[in-house]
């Protein structure tokens, strides 16, 4: 490349340095360190087709860069990055970021990394670094698995508060050379999100001590188990959402919270209000006509509208009943519109225990408001799922039945499935089906003489065993089958973290899955950290959980630099 010729500039009061860069940046090279391919000899052999492509895209000019000479520009063999840019004053930088991708279906991972062209005259002058966005330098042993990207930073300055200037112009060719080799698949797979997150942030994880249960019929003392407690770094954008990372799971995965919708790949605290569902009253509903009822409901947030599916015709009655709890309707003979009921419970032969929602505003963290169930008079509803939802409220049968004891979805269970379908079910594949454990076996301290249930959940001080097979929600648990893998956090996981976020965001409280206690006189029974009654509005914030293998591709976990989740 020829170099920029250039005048000398004098100033009276001090020289002014030059910096004319030719920065070749990571020149890729295709290493092969071995290809190794099984055959299976059984009357056909295939060999699986495998491609290499590890490639620069994306790239964009920081702001607050000097205007180059040269702007940095990818290549037509988009592997090198050129650029020429001459910093006249201290403090003068450019700066540009680029996502290295692998497209192809080999694993990469960084066998050599060479840098040349810092004399020792511009050194003291010179500011100069290739990082990832989460602030690790670019070094031998990265990795790069199949499909992912990571995106890097360079920049180059003119240091600040320097003592002298030099007398001459300098001029650099700087050059940047990274070689990519093929890895194997082992480093590819044992390279998991908590490894690269423990790795790079340390101090942040604290390891959980006591049994728990993630796995359905497995209760284990837990070996892999980290809580997040840096309040700072625990911000992951998954699907355009943001969360945070509140622990790592048995087997490897990462189980977060849902926190609102990223604006501009930021997760700050400013983000006001989005549209949700939320419940605008909980009333028992009369239901002695022929109206449409559907089995499940797409909402549109534009419209305010929600439309029902599967729909059939059918009048509440003594014989009826059984067939419509858990179903949803207008209360009318159209399949739209802009207020929708939820059957909970049979109060009467033409009265139905309902909770009835709107499309609205709510905090940016929530996906909605609502009860957790309809009905505050049945120890039956404080399950995530129920049996019994008639209104006698006696026997504790209704609560830990064995028999069919997870039936009907819960309210707030019935918002989350349609919000999951709606938002995030394309990302099942990148999730891991893990217990959300909504914990109803009695306290030993229990006085049942006086009808107060106490639920072990709420007096385990961060425990998370899970005691009963039919309250570990999983996919995977046909005792207690999750429709989709996503529920809430329980209380043991919300006492093992740093008793400030994510507990409270905006001033708003939001509900747990763990039960406190019912008490059959006072019809008070109450789920969560709040111990709110069952019937009253709360705030609704999802958990899922990333599968083991996911990747991490970029950030710190900044509210204002995330960590981007592979996806």
């Amino acid at each position: 490349m020829k170099l920029l010729k250039r005048r000398k500039f004098v100033n009276r009061k001090k020289r002014i340095l030059y910096l004319s860069l030719f920065f070749l940046l990571l020149f890729i090279t295709i290493g092969y360190a071995y290809l190794s391919t099984t055959l299976s000899i059984n009357g056909n052999t295939t060999i699986a087709a495998n491609t290499w492509d590890i490639h620069f895209a994306n790239l964009s000019i920081s702001s607050g860069s000097v205007t180059a000479t040269t702007p940095a520009a990818i290549q037509s063999n988009t592997t090198s990055i050129n650029y020429s840019a001459e910093l006249s004053m201290p403090g003068d930088f450019y700066e540009f970021s680029v996502d290295v991708v692998n497209a192809g279906t080999i694993g990469g991972k960084i066998s050599l990394v060479n840098i040349q062209g810092i004399s020792s005259a511009a050194e003291p002058y010179l500011e100069y670094s290739i990082k990832f966005t989460n602030g690790n330098l670019v070094q031998v042993d990265d990795l790069l698995n199949p499909g992912a990207s990571k995106r890097i930073v360079v920049r180059v300055g003119y240091k600040e508060d320097l003592n002298s200037l030099p007398e001459d112009d300098i001029e650099l060719d700087l050059i940047f050379n990274v070689t990519y080799s093929q890895t194997n698949e082992e480093e590819i797979t044992t390279d998991t999100i908590i490894q690269q997150l423990k790795t790079e942030n340390s101090s942040c994880f604290t390891k959980y001590e006591g049994q728990v249960t993630d796995q359905v019929g497995q209760t284990v003392m837990a070996s892999n188990v980290y809580f997040n407690n840096c309040v700072d770094k625990r911000n992951i954008i998954f699907n355009n959402m943001c969360w945070q990372m509140i622990r790592t799971t048995e087997t490897g995965g990462i189980k977060m919270i849902y926190n609102g919708e990223a604006v501009n790949g930021k997760c700050e605290g400013t983000r006001g209000t989005h549209k949700g569902i939320v419940q605008i009253n909980d009333t028992n509903q009369v239901l002695n006509s022929s109206y449409l009822y559907g089995s499940s409901f797409t909402y549109d947030i534009n419209t305010n509208e929600f439309t029902l599916t599967d729909v059939e015709a059918a009048t509440w009655s003594d014989s009826t009943y059984e067939d419509l709890i858990g179903k949803y309707t207008c209360r009318s003979v159209n399949n739209s519109c802009t207020t929708l009921y939820y059957i909970g419970g049979y109060y009467s032969n033409t009265t139905a225990y309902s909770s009835s929602y709107i499309i609205d505003d709510v905090g940016y963290s929530l996906i909605g408001k609502s009860s957790f169930n309809s009905n505050s008079s049945s120890p039956a509803m404080v399950g995530y799922m129920f049996n019994r939802v008639t209104d006698t409220g006696n026997g504790i049968d209704d609560l830990i039945s064995a028999v069919d004891v997870n039936k009907y979805n819960s309210s707030i269970k019935g918002i989350i499935d349609n919000w999951y379908a709606k938002n995030l079910s394309s990302k099942t594949y990148v999730l891991e089906d893990t217990v959300y454990c909504n914990d109803r076996s009695l306290d030993e301290f229990s006085n049942l003489d006086f009808g107060d249930f106490l639920f072990r959940g709420m007096n385990t001080n961060g425990v998370m065993d899970c005691v009963n097979i039919t309250d570990q929600f999983a996919v995977s648990n046909n005792s207690a089958k999750l429709t989709y893998p996503v529920a809430i956090f329980t209380m043991g996981e919300i006492n093992n973290i740093s008793y400030d976020i994510p507990v409270y965001i905006e001033g708003q409280s939001w509900w747990s899955i763990t039960p406190a206690y019912f008490n059959k006189t006072a019809q008070n029974h109450q789920i969560g950290e709040w111990r709110t009654n069952v019937d009253e509005n709360g705030g609704i914030r999802p958990a899922i959980s990333l599968a083991p293998t996911t990747r991490i591709l970029s950030g710190t976990g900044l509210e204002t630099d995330p960590w981007i989740a592979d996806e």
